[in-house]
């Protein structure tokens, strides 16, 4: 093989290998910021949670509260449980209605979820407490479903 050839291939071979590197450092970098938009979008859902939990409380208006719940389930699909209690820990709202009124601690999370939980407060105290737990499965799946549109 002539030497000139041989400089081709080299030079061919490490072009390759950093088109390579840069490729696959562009698909880790966009995992990384679609995964951070996952974990924003989740804190944002609980944050707004919190405030419509807080807001129900002082209004004394549930009916908010239950409407706010469906459309918080509609724009995140990936909640898997939602959960509002009072000061003494039972619990006021729900995805589930049949857990209105238990106990916080009697009740059971799904598997593989990431739980996300907030104190509710006003300036008099404690209100109660949320809880949001996003199902793994859902948020990973949503997440190579980005990937794949790249």
């Amino acid at each position: 093989m002539k030497l000139q050839n041989k400089f081709f291939l080299m030079i061919s071979l490490l072009i390759a290998a950093m088109l390579a590197f840069i490729s696959f450092s562009l698909i880790a970098a966009n995992e990384k910021l679609l995964r951070s938009e996952a974990d924003l979008r989740q804190t944002t859902a609980l944050d707004n949670t919190v405030g419509i939990v807080r807001e129900t409380y002082l209004t004394r208006d549930p009916l908010l509260l239950v409407n706010y719940l469906k459309l918080v389930k509609q724009e995140n699909p990936e909640i898997a449980w939602l959960c509002v209690t009072d000061r003494a820990g039972k619990v006021q709202a729900s995805l589930d209605m049949d857990q209105l009124g238990m106990k916080r601690v009697e009740l059971r999370l799904p598997a593989n979820i990431r739980l996300l939980s907030r104190a509710v407060t006003s300036k008099t105290g404690a209100l109660g407490g949320v809880e949001i737990g996003f199902d793994g499965a859902v948020v990973e799946s949503r997440i190579r479903g980005s990937m794949l549109q790249i």
